[in-house]
């Protein structure tokens, strides 16, 4: 979950925003400094979803069972497929 984060963080976008806001700061612009925060925000609402998103894709997968159909001795035989 860490290094989802900081793939997250790593985004140009992010880091544009960020960049941005310590300029402001720096600058004495506070008002244009909420850009740190649009830049954090961004990338908690993307690392939220993607963690929503692969519990729900783990809960897919638990549901759904893997088979072949094989032919062994003149008989069809349902085998369940090992990863």
């Amino acid at each position: 979950a860490l290094m989802r984060l900081l793939s997250n963080v790593k985004n140009p976008l992010v880091l544009l925003l960020a960049a941005l806001g310590m300029l402001s700061v720096f600058t004495g612009d506070l008002r244009a400094a909420g850009h740190l925060h649009d830049g954090g925000s961004g990338a908690g609402i993307a690392f939220f979803q993607e963690l929503r998103a692969d519990k729900s894709a783990e809960k897919l997968q638990a549901m759904v069972s893997n088979t072949a159909t094989v032919v062994r001795g003149g008989k069809e035989e349902e085998l369940p497929l090992r990863g």
